[in-house]
This record gives C-alpha cells, sequence and structure tokens, in this order.
C-alpha cells in the first residue's frame, strides 16, 4: 500500500512538466529559422519563417510527427513577417523551446 501511495504521488506530482498551458511565448532555437506554414503539414503554403532567436506566441500543440528524423509537434503561431503581424495564424514545426 505504502509503494502505492508513493507512485500515485510522483505521477501527480511530474503531471505539471508534460502539460503546456497556452497561449505562451516561446523562442525558435534552429540556428536557420523555422519555416511558417498554412496548415500543419509541410505540403501546405509556405507563408514566411522565423528567425533564430525570434519569440513567438504559441496558441496551442498540434500532432506529433516524424519530418526528416525529427519527432516532434506542430505549433499554432500568429503570422508575422518581418516582426509584423500580418492577421490570423501560421503552423510551425518543432524547434522552439520556452
Amino acid at each position: 500500500m505504502k509503494i502505492k501511495s508513493i507512485l500515485i504521488i510522483f505521477f501527480i506530482s511530474v503531471i505539471p512538466i508534460f502539460s503546456q498551458d497556452f497561449p505562451s511565448i516561446m523562442y525558435v532555437n534552429a540556428n536557420n529559422g523555422i519555416n511558417q506554414y498554412s496548415a500543419p503539414q509541410l505540403s501546405s503554403e509556405k507563408i514566411g519563417a522565423f528567425l533564430f532567436g525570434e519569440g513567438i506566441f504559441v496558441y496551442e500543440r498540434g500532432n506529433n510527427e516524424t519530418i526528416d528524423g525529427i519527432t516532434d509537434y506542430w505549433y499554432k503561431t500568429d503570422w508575422r513577417i518581418d516582426g509584423t503581424n500580418k492577421g490570423g495564424y501560421a503552423w510551425v514545426f518543432g524547434d522552439i523551446y520556452l
């Protein structure tokens, strides 16, 4: 019984590590920046890019996918070009962090 209680407390305490509250500001981690797409798939229209280190608003996390050997999520962001909000949303694949 004691071990069960310890395991339950452990799992409850680590849940916040794996959860993500949105919206949040995240930063581009890819040295070459990341592309913005009109939908969360590579076959959708490329509509811009974010630069390395740029802070971006993330509104939701989409599907998990593996692209070019990298497994990460699609993230819904503001659609911006040259730091200017164009209105609407764009999607980026991975390589962003809190």
